[in-house]
């Protein structure tokens, strides 16, 4: 029995002055491996509710806000989205903010 390199062959038959070729037959396999982040990232300093008056004579108001911050347990600065965003003419009347990150 002959090692190479952690494989096995067997050799049959005389080894005086003769040549034999070792064959070796190896198995090899692929497989993906996959990570997944199952934990959503954290908003932070989301801003308060916003009142703001109209000018006289306009049904609009431009109002402002400083945007929130996300972390995320990865490590990446997760991109975080305000709808509408700040700095938007409001209408007279109220309206639902919404703050999404990813």
């Amino acid at each position: 029995m002959i090692k190479v390199k952690g494989y096995v062959g067997v050799i049959c038959g005389p080894l005086l002055n003769k040549q034999f070729m070792l064959t070796l037959s190896v198995k090899r396999y692929t497989f993906r491996v996959m990570s997944i982040d199952n934990e959503t990232p954290v908003l932070k300093s989301c801003p308060a509710n916003q009142t703001s008056n109209v000018d006289p004579g306009q049904s609009t108001a431009l109002i402002e806000w400083q945007d929130p911050s996300a972390t995320d347990n990865s490590g990446d600065s997760p991109t975080v989205v305000c709808n509408p965003p700040s700095g938007t003419k409001f209408t007279i009347g109220s309206t639902k903010c919404n703050v999404h990150c990813f």
